[in-house]
């Protein structure tokens, strides 16, 4: 324990110290053994080459390194566009209301609905926009975001929304272009695989991931999308959200 938390002060203050240095940028290599598991150190590997680590950490550092020039290139996604009904909570809010919910609670997969949104929270604080693309009434789908007493997520937090009829594709471009965002920085999510097809073949730079029909694993999907890396958080990427919300008040 006390080599751990020697081993993170170091790194931060390392962190610290290249701060000022615009062309460093620290990536984080811990998490690299930590998602190989099992697969982390290879007995083999050190015994016939001296390879300390496994090959999973470096397919895990082959991933963020080309996350990392993606984002110094530009290539960071800059807005997640999501669905409501079954992918944000469980259920469909214009049938059962807001008290019908699965969201929070005691309820397994009610704590995976809440776990996927403090995810796309987190995200939202490292400048990363949120957006709505849903099939439902809006006046109710703003009041289960608005009244739910575990909703991690409310109007506030979403840099706008399409919630109403209309086809699915042409609610993401209408969103997309009111923001002034090109297809190139979205992605789309949504529990239909129908809806995802849909917005994949109309809008091919807008990434539509496939998507896990289990709610308990949606919070693994999303980080695993490693399409967000910016190399900084500007003060306008930071309160991009609030002069959207301020925008839609006046």
């Amino acid at each position: 324990q006390g080599a751990g938390l020697a081993l993170l002060q170091a790194n931060a203050r390392l962190c610290e110290a290249l701060a000022g240095t615009a062309n460093v940028f620290p990536v984080d290599s811990r998490k690299w053994t930590e998602a190989s598991g099992a697969e982390a150190f290879s007995p083999k590997l050190w015994h016939m080459a001296k390879v300390p680590f496994g090959n999973g950490v470096f397919k895990e550092a082959v991933r963020d390194i080309k996350a990392a020039l993606r984002g110094l290139e530009g290539g960071a996604r800059k807005i997640v566009l999501v669905d409501l009904d079954n992918t944000l909570w469980g259920g469909i809010v214009g049938e059962s209301g807001p008290e019908g919910l699965a969201l929070g609670g005691h309820d397994p997969a009610g704590e995976a609905f809440a776990d996927f949104q403090r995810a796309l929270k987190s995200l939202n604080r490292r400048g990363v926009q949120l957006g709505i693309v849903s099939r439902n009434e809006e006046a109710s789908a703003l009041e289960a975001l608005r009244s739910h007493p575990e909703m991690i997520l409310r109007p506030a937090d979403f840099a706008g929304w399409r919630i109403n009829w209309n086809d699915k594709a042409r609610n993401v471009a209408d969103l997309l272009a009111e923001l002034n965002l090109g297809p190139q920085s979205a992605v789309f999510i949504d529990d239909s695989a129908v809806e995802r097809a849909r917005v994949r073949e109309a809008l091919p730079e807008v990434l539509v991931p496939e998507w896990p029909s289990d709610p308990m694993l949606y919070t693994r999907a999303l980080l695993g999308l490693r399409c967000f890396d910016a190399p900084s958080l500007s003060a306008e990427d930071a309160g991009r959200t609030a002069l959207y919300a301020a925008r839609r008040k006046g």
